[in-house]
Order: C-alpha cells, then structure tokens, then sequence
C-alpha cells in the first residue's frame, strides 16, 4: 500500500507538470488582459472623438474673411450643457490630444484628454466634463498684428477685415476688437459638457466579449 501510495502521488504531480504551467498561463492571462484593455480603450477614444462636433473658430473665419475665403463671420457657439463640446478647428486640440495608455502597475489602460499647453486653459478638458468656474482668456478677443487680418471699420454691427499692413491699421484694429467682443479675460462657469463617461457607457457592453478565447 505504500507504494502504491508514493505512485498515485507521483503521478498526480507529474499531470499537473503537464497541463498546468502556472508561469505560462499568467503570461498568457496578462498578454490578454494588456491587449483586450489597449482595444477596448482605443474604442471608447474613437467614441468620445465621434461624439465631438467640429465649429470653425472666429480668428479662422476672420482669417478666411480677409483672405477672401469666406464671406461672413459666423459666431462660434457652444454645445448645450449636457452634451459634449465642440471640437474647435483649426487644431481641434480636445480630439487631437486625446489618448489611451495601458498602465503595468495598475494592469489597467487609461483613457482621456492630456492636460493642455500654455496658451489654452490646461484645466478645460475637466471642466468640460465635470463643469466647474475658471478664469479663461476670451475666445472671441484677439490681439492684431502686422501682416495678419484684422478689423478695419464696422457698419451695421458687422466688421469689414482686411489685412494688417500699417502700425496705425493694427492699433485701430484692437480697439474695434475689444469694442466688439470685451476684455481679454472673462470670469467664466463651464457647465458639464461630459464626453469620455458618455463614451464609456456606450462601449461597457461590448467589452466582456473581447476576452473570448484569447487566452490561449
């Protein structure tokens, strides 16, 4: 018996020898979970771009006035609260800079917008999707320049461009500018414009699925 006994258990060691690589199948198990998570962030970023509209900005259109590429200023507007924002053009910065990134130390994959470069409102991503109060450059105000377009008179409430080629053309410019649109700074309340919990929800469903059979 005890022999027999020294067999079974032999044997019952060498089959786990056999089937089951623990070393192996954690490899295998994080290779999955590292790939399903980067796709399904790659997913919920497509989402949230997707649900983004583009707006043309006033300094383009003011730019594609003075070079005759377009006839009339329109104002850009904001999305309505609730909904998410609109994605400015050119640049577009809030698509543009938004990423994914699987993180080993949490074997996790993070998702969303990177905090914006001087000259933007670093702070804008968050405020879009939580909502909050901020001090904010305004986005109708411009400083003209030599070269570039600007106002030259306004008739009927409406502004006529041109580009800026005197000293005296420029000054006359600002001031038409800040009369027409206020300060350079506003004092500003960011209703919720969410865009990546919106996107989350809509991708949640089809995530589980991702892991059939790629654990192999």
């Amino acid at each position: 018996m005890a022999g027999l006994f020294r067999k079974r258990t032999t044997t019952k060691f060498a089959s786990i020898d056999m089937f089951f690589d623990s070393s192996k199948v954690k490899a295998a198990v994080d290779k999955a979970t590292r790939a399903n998570l980067s796709k399904g962030g790659a997913f919920i970023r497509r989402r949230a771009r997707q649900s983004m509209r583009s707006t043309t900005s006033q300094e383009q259109q003011q730019k594609d006035i003075a070079e005759g590429k377009r006839k009339r200023l329109r104002k850009t507007k904001a999305s309505p609260q609730g909904t998410p924002p609109r994605a400015v053009r050119p640049g577009q910065k809030i698509k543009k800079f938004l990423f994914f990134k699987w993180d080993p130390g949490t074997r996790s994959v993070v998702i969303g917008p990177e905090r914006l470069a001087r000259g933007s409102n670093p702070r804008a991503p968050r405020l879009h999707e939580k909502g909050g109060r901020a001090r904010r450059r305004n986005p109708l105000r411009r400083i003209r320049k030599l070269g570039g377009g600007g106002e030259i008179r306004v008739a009927n409430n409406q502004a006529t461009y041109t580009l800026m080629r005197t000293q005296a053309q420029v000054d006359r410019a600002n001031r038409i500018n800040e009369d027409l649109f206020g300060p350079m700074t506003l004092n500003a309340m960011y209703p919720e414009r969410p865009f990546m919990g919106p996107a989350l929800q809509k991708v949640i469903p089809s995530l589980p699925p991702m892991w059939t059979n790629t654990v192999i």
